[in-house]
C-alpha cells in the first residue's frame, strides 16, 4: 500500500508538471494584439497634469529635449487598472537610454504610486472582472544583444495590494534576418524530437555554412536538441523547397546546447526557434 501511495504521488507530481508546461506555453505570444483603445480613458488631460505635478520622474525627458510637453502627454495613458474607480496611469515610451519602457502607476487617495516597470512595449492585455489580469511584454533585441525576449505577467489582487508575477519568459534570436511566423497557432502542438542532435535555427531554412559574427553560431543554427526532448510548435512557415518549419518553444530544462545559455547561469526561460517538422512526432 505504501509503494502504491508513493507511485500515485509521483505520478500526480509528474502529471502536474506536464500540465503546467502546457498551460505555460499558451502564454507565449509573439503577435501584437494590443491597442490603447481597448482600455484607455479619453480626454483625461487633467489627470495627466495632476500626475506630472506629483511624479517628477519624467522632467528629465523634457529637460533633455527627448519629449516636448505635448509629446509626453501622449505617452501617458489613463486607465482604471484595478477597477477601483481611481484613474491610473500607464506610461509607454522613452526610457532615457536606448530601449523604451512600460511603467504603471496606481492611483489612490494617497496619490500615484509606481507598481511596475519593464522594457519595452505592451503586446497584449488581459482583463477579468473589471480588472487587468495579465500583461504580455515584448522586449526586442537591443543594445548589441541579438536576443529578443517575450514575457507574461500575471496580476494578483489581494486586499489593497497589487502584485505582478512573471509567469513565463521566452527568448528568440532575432538577428540576421530571422523571422517570426505570420500567424500563431490557436493551440500549440506538442511534439517529441525523433532524431539525435536536431538543429534549432533562427530562420525557417537550412543554412549551415554562412559566416556569422557570433563565433558559436554555424550558419543559422542556434541550438542542438537531444532525441526524445519535448517541444511545442507555435506557428509554421514553408521554405522554397517545400519543407515545413515549426516555430517552437522548449522549456528551460530541455537538454540541448544553445546560443541562448547565459554565462551568468540564469537560464530559467523558454527557448524559441525554428525546427524542421520532418523528424518529430506529435504527442498528447
Amino acid at each position: 500500500m505504501k509503494y502504491k501511495t508513493i507511485f500515485l504521488l509521483s505520478f500526480l507530481f509528474i502529471f502536474s508538471k506536464i500540465a503546467n508546461s502546457q498551460d505555460l506555453v499558451s502564454k507565449i505570444r509573439f503577435n501584437n494584439e494590443f491597442s490603447w483603445s481597448q482600455i484607455e480613458k479619453k480626454n483625461q488631460e487633467e489627470i495627466k497634469s495632476e500626475f506630472l505635478t506629483q511624479i517628477k520622474d519624467f522632467d528629465r525627458l523634457v529637460n533633455e529635449n527627448m519629449y516636448t510637453p505635448k509629446e509626453l502627454l501622449k505617452a501617458l495613458h489613463v486607465v482604471d487598472f484595478d477597477g477601483d474607480s481611481f484613474l491610473d496611469i500607464i506610461y509607454e515610451g522613452l526610457s532615457g537610454s536606448e530601449p523604451t519602457m512600460v511603467v504603471i502607476y496606481l492611483n489612490s487617495k494617497k496619490g500615484f504610486k509606481e507598481v511596475f516597470k519593464d522594457f519595452n512595449e505592451i503586446m497584449k492585455i488581459e482583463s477579468s472582472n473589471g480588472k487587468i489580469s495579465g500583461i504580455y511584454i515584448d522586449e526586442p533585441a537591443c543594445c548589441g544583444d541579438p536576443i529578443s525576449t517575450l514575457k507574461y505577467y500575471q496580476i494578483n489582487y489581494k486586499n489593497t495590494v497589487t502584485t505582478f508575477e512573471k509567469v513565463i519568459e521566452s527568448r528568440y534570436f532575432s538577428e540576421y534576418n530571422s523571422s517570426l511566423p505570420k500567424k500563431q497557432f490557436d493551440k500549440p502542438i506538442k511534439f517529441r524530437i525523433d532524431n539525435e542532435n536536431y538543429s534549432l535555427r533562427y530562420a525557417p531554412e537550412i543554412k549551415d555554412t554562412s559566416a556569422s559574427s557570433w563565433d558559436d553560431i554555424k550558419g543559422n543554427v542556434i541550438g542542438v536538441i537531444r532525441k526524445n526532448e519535448i517541444g511545442y510548435a507555435l506557428g509554421k512557415a514553408t521554405d522554397s523547397t517545400g519543407r515545413i518549419w515549426w516555430f517552437s518553444a522548449f522549456a528551460p530544462n530541455t537538454k540541448f546546447s544553445s546560443r541562448f545559455n547565459s554565462e551568468s547561469g540564469d537560464n530559467n526561460y523558454w527557448k524559441l526557434g525554428w525546427i524542421s517538422s520532418k523528424y518529430v512526432t506529435e504527442v498528447e
